[in-house]
């Protein structure tokens, strides 16, 4: 079901509603929604729900988590990102920081910042084709 897959991927990530609602691009009151099941978006937004959280099109269809492919093949490291880029891993951090880039996202908590960048999204976004492992 959608609102346990996003709330799964959203625990396993440590993403508060706010982080969510940035990462996927809604208003927090519409992630509360979400995740109680008030509202199920259409297939459309559930594919582009996935793609900002660096998933399959069709994760939010097919009903479980894959975490080898979740978490591991669609998050592109930082420094790999910012070589891609020809920029520095700080500005590529700086960016994420403050929203300017719109393929990952940053959490702060207590003193330190966990960054995720989307490879789809990145190369949705950039142009820029990701090198398979």
């Amino acid at each position: 079901m959608f609102k346990d897959l996003l709330k799964q991927v959203a625990d396993e990530r440590g993403m508060n509603n706010a982080v969510l609602a940035k990462a996927l691009d809604v208003a927090p009151a519409s992630v509360g929604y979400y995740l109680s099941g008030k509202v199920n978006p259409p297939d459309k937004k559930k594919e582009q729900f996935a793609l900002s959280l660096g998933l399959d099109a069709d994760f939010f269809k097919r009903g479980e988590i894959d975490k080898d492919i979740a978490v591991i093949g669609y998050k592109l490291p930082i420094d790999m990102a910012a070589r891609l880029m020809g920029i520095s891993d700080d500005t590529l951090r700086k960016g994420l920081q403050d929203g300017v880039f719109p393929f990952g996202y940053a959490v702060k908590t207590s003193k330190k910042w966990t960054f995720w960048i989307s490879a789809p999204r990145f190369t949705q976004e950039t142009g820029i084709p990701v090198p398979m492992k």
